[in-house]
């Protein structure tokens, strides 16, 4: 971790993309690896809220059906409002709540 927080105060690099070169990149001579196990999630039951918008709203009854674990809210300008749409459709249940929201980000 101490070569992450390096990186990330000397480094004009985004923090995830750092953390991630740390974690994958295999060990060199001059890099050794943190050797951790890496495991993949569901993209759907981790869901990045490009894939909600773009895909997974269209997918029918696959959609009616799904609740996902958690919606990552990070790509769009309007991430205020897609967050509460987000909540009225998944914890209030209101299932049009996402239909006005447009497949990309902003109007």
């Amino acid at each position: 971790m101490s070569l992450v927080v390096r990186r990330v105060e000397t480094e004009n690099t985004w923090d995830q993309t750092i953390l991630s070169e740390s974690v994958f990149l295999p060990s060199t001579p001059t890099y050794k690896s943190p050797a951790v196990t890496s495991r993949m999630m569901d993209y759907e039951l981790f869901l990045n809220s490009l894939t909600l918008f773009r895909e997974l709203r269209h997918t029918g009854q696959h959609y009616t059906d799904f609740l996902p674990a958690v919606v990552h809210v990070n790509a769009h300008t309007d991430k205020a409002e897609r967050m509460e749409a987000i909540v009225d459709r998944y914890v209030k249940g209101n299932l049009t709540a996402l239909d006005h929201l447009p497949l990309g980000s902003g109007r």
